[in-house]
């Protein structure tokens, strides 16, 4: 338990150093995302401007983290929002290596390589450590639900999945999608299993449940979950 609140540390320091050295306030899309969620909860601020009065595609993160931009200055509501979302990933992100690597030195490691190629270039314009918007909470709660299919947790898996798509429905299903994939292809290719370990042949498949009993849940998980998005 005590490496493991030090490795969630650790990470969330990383991260949150990271976010602050590589994006200062307002990074990018905070203006987008926090002016719309300050208009959302106050329609009197800027009234009449087209892109406020636009329709809101992140609803969930507006009702959730759009009282921050009506409570503070938006600069401090960028920082609130910044320390709750990468603390999220960074529990996300340090239970989901757990399972990965073999030591928290190991997932510590593997944590600054990728802040170091993140800060030498990203994919497709992609990232997801920076400012705070929805995509870095689907992004947390991603890695959760990652972490929670490894711990054969199906329903909690579900739900945060379900969640993610809720805040930012592209990250959420696309991740969603690849996960389905890689079940079928667990299922569909056999694992080599050595004849002195009877035990593996008996396991279930480690990215999907083994029974209809625990998918049922798990797939109501997912669609109440991704409701509210």
């Amino acid at each position: 338990m005590r490496n493991r609140a030090i490795l969630g540390t650790l990470v969330f320091t990383s991260f949150a150093v990271y976010s602050a050295l590589r994006s200062p306030v307002p990074g990018v899309n905070e203006p987008h995302y926090l002016a719309k969620a300050k208009h959302f909860w106050q329609p009197d601020w800027c009234r009449g401007d087209l892109f406020l009065e636009s329709s809101n595609p992140h609803l969930v993160f507006y009702y959730t983290f759009g009282r921050l931009a009506h409570w503070f200055p938006l600069a401090q509501a960028a920082w609130i929002g910044r320390a709750i979302g990468l603390a999220l990933l960074a529990f996300g992100w340090s239970r989901f290596l757990r399972k990965l690597v073999p030591t928290s030195r190991a997932a510590l490691w593997a944590t600054w390589l990728y802040l170091a190629l993140a800060a030498c270039g990203n994919f497709s314009g992609e990232w997801i450590i920076g400012g705070i918007e929805a995509k870095v909470i689907a992004y947390g709660l991603d890695f959760l639900a990652l972490a929670f299919v490894l711990e054969h947790r199906w329903t909690a898996a579900a739900l945060c999945g379900g969640l993610a798509v809720s805040f930012h429905p592209v990250v959420g299903l696309w991740i969603a999608i690849c996960s389905f994939f890689a079940s079928v292809f667990v299922l569909a290719v056999p694992c080599p299993v050595s004849p002195a370990d009877s035990e593996a042949r008996h396991r279930p498949a480690t990215f999907a449940p083994a029974t209809m009993r625990q998918a049922g849940p798990a797939t109501a998980a997912f669609v109440l979950g991704s409701l509210p998005g």
